[in-house]
């Protein structure tokens, strides 16, 4: 699926404040949530971060940063899990040029392969109810919608689909 002349240029790497500037625009022009600058250095330089860029050459042409909550052993109901995970993806964004070509799955596959993480991982995210393209990308990616967060969104006003997506992870090399 992922198109061959792209996969030999395109590099999936973590961010750096060098991508910022880059990043500030495409998270504009995507429509996202406001961020600062300061913001996106503290996803940096916290070990809970995953944040990631995809370059073409020597554009920026996506990015994405989620957060790994940890939490070692929970109790849900009837079920006790162990090892349980959170992934809550914050932003994620690709230039419209660039756009199915499958570069957002590349980046999300970062929070999918994240070594250290075995076990019941959930992954979270909220989108604008109005964002029918990535609904739908969220959803070939096995996401559900699980609820709605009323007013979530600022400018403007608008309801948010809260989405999740359950896996059960074993790496080869930690079995």
């Amino acid at each position: 699926m992922f198109p061959e002349y792209l996969d030999n240029k395109l590099k999936i790497r973590r961010m750096n404040e060098d991508d910022l500037q880059s990043v500030k625009y495409l998270e504009s022009a995507c429509g996202l949530s406001f961020w600062s600058i300061e913001d996106y250095k503290d996803s940096l330089n916290n070990k809970d971060y995953i944040p990631f860029v995809a370059q073409l050459s020597d554009k920026i042409i996506g990015f994405i940063v989620a957060r790994l909550i940890t939490i070692d052993k929970c109790d849900v109901g009837f079920i006790e899990y162990e090892n349980r995970f959170e992934i809550e993806v914050y932003n994620i964004a690709i230039d419209e040029k660039y756009r199915k070509k499958g570069i957002g799955r590349k980046l999300l596959d970062c929070c999918f392969d994240i070594e250290e993480l075995q076990g019941n991982v959930i992954y979270q995210l909220d989108v604008r109810k109005s964002n029918e393209a990535a609904i739908e990308f969220y959803k070939k990616q096995g996401f559900v919608i699980k609820g709605i967060r009323k007013k979530f969104y600022n400018n403007p006003c608008e309801d948010a689909f809260y989405m999740s997506l359950e896996k059960i992870i074993k790496h080869k090399n930690l079995i």
